[in-house]
């Protein structure tokens, strides 16, 4: 019966805390003269990651390094497959938002890992390069849209915000939005989590699947209300800023804490599966004027398949 009542309690937590990621975060891009993209990628992005950030560090700390790179991993297979697909069938991409940037990034900063890890060089000196990365794309992201002289247009664009909040005003509404998506993806790993064990399933598909759908919940969340208010660029945004940040920031002070060892489990079952996903992503905004239900679908479709052959 608590299981139940803690998962019912983390919908609710997730619904409001999606609405009021969302309000804060339209409201400072609006105030401050930000894209959208921007604003997504690393307010919310980078914010609704830190469920990811909490997780990883305290299962390496217990010594469950499979659950800590599991959850990384897994996180950003849900974030392209799930919650990108979800999204997309609730509302379409007719118009792609300009980030091929930040999705390349991505897709380099993917290649780097696999590439450490093959050479076997995840360890305190990666995780202190992550972070500097991380640091570095920020900048440039921020310099970036500054020097667009689209960026004031596009703000303009958006008509839903007519009145923007003073930043005194929509920054803690942002951040409140953020504690609850925090808060209503721990209450529901934790039940899940808890059941699994009983029926004996491995940490590290533990960490592929229950914990990184349920640490990307947050994601889910703010994703869903975005596309249900036609903010596409929030979406993508928030994806990618998340993917990003589940690399450099989660796996950069999660090596700080301790070196992780890349079992073959994970490689044969998240790893590689992870980097054909995000080729897949990429692809799809490189290559396509539109995004449809039907590939949202696909999308979808593939986290299906990937998860039962993960039970199986």
């Amino acid at each position: 019966m608590q299981n139940y009542l803690f998962f019912t309690a983390g919908l609710v937590l997730l619904f409001f805390g999606g609405e009021s990621t969302l309000r804060g975060a339209l409201h400072i891009s609006k105030k401050l003269n930000l894209s959208k993209i921007l604003v997504s990628a690393v307010i919310i992005g980078f914010g609704t990651s830190l469920p990811e950030l909490t997780v990883s560090v305290q299962s390496v700390l217990e010594g469950k390094t499979d659950i800590a790179l599991g959850n990384v991993v897994g996180s950003n297979i849900v974030n392209l497959t799930l919650i990108f697909g979800v999204s997309i069938m609730i509302s379409p991409l007719l118009k792609l938002p300009d980030a091929k940037r930040d999705i390349l990034f991505m897709l380099i900063i993917t290649l780097c890992f696999i590439l450490l890890k093959i050479i076997n060089f995840l360890n305190f000196l990666t995780g202190i390069g992550f972070l500097l990365f991380l640091a570095i794309y920020i900048y440039v992201s921020y310099q970036y849209d500054q020097d667009k002289k689209e960026t004031i247009a596009h703000i303009e664009e958006d008509h839903s915000i007519k009145n923007p909040y003073p930043i005194y005003i929509s920054l803690p509404i942002c951040a409140l939005g953020i504690a609850l998506l925090v808060l209503g993806g721990s209450l529901l790993v934790d039940s899940a989590v808890n059941i699994a064990r009983e029926f004996n399933i491995s940490e590290a598909v533990i960490g592929l699947t229950i914990i990184a759908i349920g640490t990307g919940l947050p994601e889910l969340a703010t994703c869903v209300v975005a596309a249900m208010r036609k903010h596409n660029d929030v979406i993508v945004g928030n994806l990618v800023g998340s993917n990003i940040f589940n690399i450099l920031g989660i796996l950069g002070v999660t090596l700080i804490v301790d070196q992780i060892p890349v079992t073959d489990e994970i490689m044969n079952y998240g790893v590689w599966e992870m980097l054909f996903i995000t080729i897949i992503f990429t692809l799809l905004f490189f290559l396509s004027k539109q995004i449809t239900k039907f590939q949202g679908f696909i999308m979808l479709l593939f986290f299906i398949i990937y998860n039962q052959l993960l039970f199986l």
